[in-house]
């Protein structure tokens, strides 16, 4: 009986190890790693979101949003959203000078612009 009821209990274990544990996956979506990428602030973790064209990004040192002068003003919003594309614009504007930009993401493990 004991030698039944061993492999259930740690089957259990298993479960619950897992549950408290689980792999965590990037929560950025979309329109936050967009967000991030214009902020004057900057984006730290920027690498782990770029991808083939933005291969330039990877020796900058700063971010597009860290180009712009600190007047500008963003506004970026989501497009489009399936489970593997998205498409976020980027207004951007001063009082002289108003521009459009979409950024095209895929998601492989995390969104990639």
């Amino acid at each position: 009986m004991t030698k039944k009821i061993l492999p259930v209990i740690f089957f259990f274990l298993s479960l619950l190890a897992g549950a408290q544990n689980p792999v965590r996956e990037d929560s950025l979506s979309p329109l936050q790693v967009v967000e991030k990428y214009v902020s004057p602030d900057g984006f730290p973790d920027k690498l782990k979101y770029f991808c083939c064209e933005m291969a330039r990004e990877w020796q900058a040192d700063s971010t597009f949003g860290q180009q712009l002068p600190k007047g500008v003003k963003r506004t970026c919003r989501l497009v489009y959203r399936d489970s593997i594309h998205a498409a976020v614009s980027v207004w951007l504007r001063d009082s002289a000078i108003s521009r459009d930009y979409y950024f095209y993401l895929v998601k492989e493990k995390r969104w990639t612009i």
